[in-house]
């Protein structure tokens, strides 16, 4: 989420604009939002979804240092580039600069054949202001996922970077392949740039449900819950998880979990052993993510 700390970072990069070094990092790169030109509402989510799967992806390469993408909103909004923090192409050297990258990828989605849309995607040297690379690749939504992964390994390509076969075979593992979970993860990440942390927190569980190991949902769940801005869906009961370890604090080894569930009015202590004095039915609902 974008915190306080990283609004203050890009106010006070923005005023020091003048005073940034020019050298710029080879290994530094920045993904900028995508913008959707298509007209379909159905695609809004990947204008910051193909930017989170790419970052996710080039996270692996450890040699690579990566613009976060909290960063690159905070610094957006800073610019007054629009509520969604979409930065376009004439604006990216001016990123590119104010963050100290030398290379910055970005794109956008035009109209197909058919149902199809076209996925393009530039990448921009920094320092020369000039095209280094363009992707185009066109496909329906359901290919989504194999662009994304044609267009992380174009840029690797363009970058020189030569790829050991660990992290490859990492950056190839889908951020989820479920499209509904998707959609609500990245529906989630812009409710919370909005400050609507607790549809965000919602639209992050819709995504758990939809696919528990999709990426960054659980991180950025955890996170809500940690600052007290989400504290979870409605009707929720009990965490299996969380309710096993701390039975598993909280109740010795001499102690059941039946007996631990039960009230201690309903207990007593024979020797070593703790009793009931009653059998009473506990039923206990989890929901599961």
């Amino acid at each position: 989420m974008v915190t306080q700390e990283v609004r203050d970072w890009a106010k006070t990069t923005l005023k020091n604009e003048k005073k940034l070094s020019s050298v710029l990092a080879n290994n530094s790169l920045a993904i900028l939002y995508f913008f959707n030109r298509t007209g379909r509402s159905d695609l809004n989510s990947l204008q910051k979804g193909m930017t989170l799967m790419l970052l996710t992806d080039l996270s692996q390469i450890k040699d690579l240092q990566l613009l976060e993408r909290v960063k690159l909103q905070a610094l957006a909004e800073e610019l007054k580039l629009g509520s969604s923090g979409l930065v376009d192409q004439q604006t990216a050297p001016r990123v590119g600069k104010l963050v100290g990258v030398r290379w910055i990828a970005g794109g956008e989605y035009v109209p197909g054949q058919g149902k199809n849309f076209v996925t393009q995607s530039r990448l921009l040297d920094v320092a020369t202001s000039e095209i280094s690379g363009q992707f185009s690749k066109e496909g329906t939504l359901e290919d989504i996922l194999t662009t994304e992964k044609e267009l992380v390994l174009s840029i690797v390509d363009k970058l020189h970077i030569s790829l050991k076969p660990e992290v490859e075979a990492a950056i190839r593992i889908p951020c989820s392949t479920s499209l509904k979970a998707l959609d609500a993860l990245f529906r989630g990440v812009d409710a919370s740039d909005h400050g609507d942390y607790k549809q965000a927190g919602e639209l992050y569980d819709e995504a758990l449900q939809a696919d528990p190991n999709v990426c960054v949902a659980a991180g950025a769940v955890q996170e809500l819950k940690q600052k007290g801005l989400y504290s979870g869906p409605a009707g929720d009961t009990i965490d299996l998880q969380s309710a096993l370890a701390e039975t598993a604090f909280s109740v010795s080894s001499q102690t059941s979990l039946t007996n631990a569930l039960l009230p201690k009015d309903l207990i007593r202590q024979e020797h070593t052993n703790i009793v009931p004095l009653v059998t009473t039915p506990v039923s206990i609902r989890i929901n599961f993510p």
